[in-house]
């Protein structure tokens, strides 16, 4: 006699959250059959499995092939006719009978699953040791609703495992092209560095204006590369780790972004100072906090209106370091301003790959602070406010220069 395994030892496949109203039937039915095990099995592509198993003297739900039953759904696939028995003892089926009798059944039950086109595309069956009594009229009229509701499970849960995989793929090559960006980034950066200090030279040492305007063409496309490659490394630096990461030290705030300044003069002469005033140095990184200077400006020089001034102030207030960039803008809507930050949301006009403002407020975080935007009289602020606390040496100094 073979031996009925029972389902709780088997290996599991799926994840029964896939399955969740195939399951409720199959245990819906147990319980009012008062049959043991229910089992959907599926045709897939030419190849069976099981869908489903339950074990209702366990209560548990079970998911895996249950080779010990391979014979047995060799026999039942035969046809589309559905199986009732009660008592193999008084079962005329000399074939079921024996079938049951070697795998120590008493009762069973099996039931097609039909497509649309009336092809068998799965098997819903019950089994016991003993003897069970059920009303094969109820269920002869209850099966074939289930059996078409277990059908559409089958087409739910492959669409959505088709669209998880399609994911996970997605995700796995997202992965891939975060790696080659940043690759490239990082071999572009250094050449990059050495054509910007030569077209810098030539700037500076050529006296034929002609020449020197080329060469100043040449140095502002070199910084708008540099804005890209930067922009790239940062945003793989959050993705392949915790955030941005970098060692802070006290750094002059006036003459860091008296540094930057100079670099866009020579581009725009719309920037204005509101006001500038740091008075001690404050601890971050410079390198950050300067692309974050840097990628406020450019932004407002790419997406304010031409022509029209730039208004920037370097303050503290309340025991904060702020850093305001304002300029004039078609209006905005509030959908739009909430998408601001990120990132690889671009403007309309935007030549960049939009990842400024996302790298900058990942900087405002690092430095445990925020940015926060505002539209007033159709001008667009964007601020990056960082907690800052001076040393008692810094700050009796401070008040001793008062």
């Amino acid at each position: 006699m073979k031996q009925i395994v029972s389902p709780n030892n088997q290996p599991k496949r799926h994840n029964i959250s896939d399955m969740d109203s195939s399951l409720k039937i199959l245990e819906v039915l147990c319980t009012k059959t008062a049959m043991r095990l229910g089992m959907i099995r599926r045709k897939n592509e030419g190849m069976w499995h099981n869908w489903c198993t339950y074990d209702s003297y366990r209560n548990h739900v079970n998911i895996g092939e249950l080779e010990n039953y391979t014979t047995l759904f060799s026999h039942v696939r035969k046809g589309l006719d559905p199986v009732f028995i009660k008592d193999i003892d008084h079962c005329e089926n000399c074939e079921w009978k024996q079938i049951l009798r070697d795998f120590g059944l008493k009762s069973y039950i099996s039931y097609p699953i039909l497509d649309d086109n009336r092809s068998i595309i799965g098997h819903l069956s019950f089994m016991d040791k003993q003897p069970v009594h059920f009303d094969k009229n109820k269920l002869e009229a209850l099966l074939p609703i289930l059996g078409s509701l277990i059908a559409i499970d089958f087409r739910s849960v492959s669409k959505v495992r088709r669209i998880q995989k399609l994911l996970t793929d997605e995700r796995e090559h997202g992965k891939k092209r975060e790696i080659i960006w940043a690759t490239l980034a990082h071999d572009i950066k250094n050449p990059l560095s050495a054509i910007r200090l030569v077209s810098q030279c030539l700037r500076d040492k050529i006296g034929d204006h002609k020449l020197s305007n080329m060469a100043n063409t040449i140095l502002e496309s070199c910084q708008r590369v540099k804005e890209t490659v930067d922009d790239i490394l940062d945003f793989s630096a959050i993705k392949f780790s915790d955030g941005l990461v970098g060692t802070r030290e006290l750094v002059d705030i006036h003459r860091l972004l008296q540094q930057i300044l100079r670099e866009y003069h020579s581009q725009s002469d719309q920037l204005k100072i509101v006001k500038m005033d740091v008075p001690f140095p404050i601890m971050c990184n410079k390198n950050k906090m300067g692309r974050a200077f840097a990628n406020l400006i450019s932004n407002a020089l790419r997406h304010g209106k031409q022509g029209r001034d730039i208004w920037i102030e370097s303050c503290i207030r309340d025991d904060n370091f702020i850093f305001s960039v304002e300029n004039d803008t078609d209006p905005i809507s509030a959908s739009v301003l909430d998408r601001l930050f990120v990132p690889f949301v671009r403007g309309a006009n935007s030549t960049g790959i939009g990842l400024g403002l996302y790298i900058t407020q990942e900087i405002a975080k690092m430095h445990g602070g925020k940015t926060e935007t505002s539209v007033r009289k159709g001008k667009l602020a964007i601020r990056m406010v960082i907690p800052v606390k001076q040393s008692p040496a810094e700050d009796t100094e401070r008040r001793g220069n008062h």
